[in-house]
């Protein structure tokens, strides 16, 4: 007499957990070794961000330069013609204020910072963000403040805190994604900076 066809499904699936589990250390072998090749293709940097090439999204936003200022409306594209950084960060944020304290030791100092360079502090969904700089120090030209999230979001904000390199014709040329450091800034960040502040236009030119 033949078997039911469902007899057999039992045996079926043990047959294929059990080559599941048989090739289970070779496939996460080979996992591993393609993000070890990955890595050294990338020699250790971060892949570049998506965000560089393209335009900066507008931008109208209540903003303050010091905690107790009268508030005012800050527009990016007021800022055309000019190269400047926008630093999101927030109180709340341990890397965040890791940053606040290289920012206020570096963007003190005239040697690191290139003169007309402005820097806007993006202050996301952080309602104590002003008592906390005035308890700690302003290190931004302006801060602009995000109360929902709206503005991280058209910026495309996944992990605070997060630093963009705009020219003057308003292009994002740079992203940098985690806290800053001395050598990232001198030997990314202000590289960049320069070339653009001293192109004609502003703009970098491959």
């Amino acid at each position: 007499m033949n078997q039911p066809p469902w007899s057999t499904r039992g045996v079926v699936s043990r047959k294929w957990v059990g080559i599941a589990w048989r090739w289970a250390p070779l496939l996460f072998f080979v996992l591993l070794v393609g993000v070890a090749w990955i890595g050294w293709q990338w020699g250790g940097k971060p892949a570049p961000s998506v965000w560089v090439g393209r335009q900066a999204p507008p931008m109208t936003a209540t903003a303050w330069q010091s905690a107790g200022q009268s508030a005012a409306v800050w527009r990016s594209e007021d800022m055309l013609g000019k190269v400047w950084v926008l630093h999101a960060w927030a109180s709340w944020c341990a890397a965040c204020r890791q940053d606040h304290d290289w920012l206020m030791w570096t963007l003190h100092r005239e040697s690191d910072r290139p003169t007309g360079l402005s820097i806007i502090g993006l202050d996301y969904k952080d309602p104590q963000g002003a008592l906390w700089l005035q308890r700690a120090g302003n290190p931004y030209d302006v801060v602009v403040t995000d109360p929902t999230g709206a503005m991280g979001l058209q910026w495309g904000l996944t992990a605070l805190p997060e630093t963009f390199v705009i020219d003057a014709s308003g292009t994002i040329r740079h992203h940098q994604s985690g806290p800053l450091t001395q050598e990232i800034w001198q030997n990314t960040l202000l590289p960049l900076i320069h070339t653009l502040m001293h192109s004609r236009t502003g703009a970098f030119t491959q």
